[in-house]
């Protein structure tokens, strides 16, 4: 892996590994995002059976990651993913940050619109 010098990692180590701290952070904003959105999402629209929404959010949520789970070899046969694999979960979760908060921004003027027109 990296040399450590006492209880840390060398600074070569951990220029060696930036590319994984960065895909970690863009993988945790994506998260946050995508799952604030959908939270925001689901008890707008669902404000008498918000429960009924969440159900089916987290239902639908789990079969997406068995079915990342059952393509994950196909893409990759080897342990460790090689950098071009690496290079296509990054962009896969850079696109999926980036919808999420699209689609946030496009339900939110959708619904100022709709909550205009109702009060007018």
């Amino acid at each position: 892996m990296g040399e450590h010098c006492g209880p840390v990692p060398c600074a070569a180590s951990i220029s060696l590994h930036a590319p994984l701290f960065g895909a970690a952070i863009l993988l945790g904003l994506s998260d946050c995002s995508f799952q604030t959105q959908t939270s925001a999402v689901i008890s707008e629209v669902y404000t008498q059976q918000s429960a009924d929404g969440f159900a089916v959010f987290r239902t639908l949520q789990a079969i997406a990651a068995m079915a990342c789970f059952l393509v994950t070899p196909a893409i990759s046969s080897n342990t460790y993913s090689s950098k071009s694999e690496f290079a296509l979960l990054i962009g896969i979760t850079a696109a999926n940050m980036v919808l999420a908060l699209m689609g946030f921004a496009l339900f939110q003027r959708s619904l100022v619109h709709h909550k205009r027109s109702v009060a007018v």
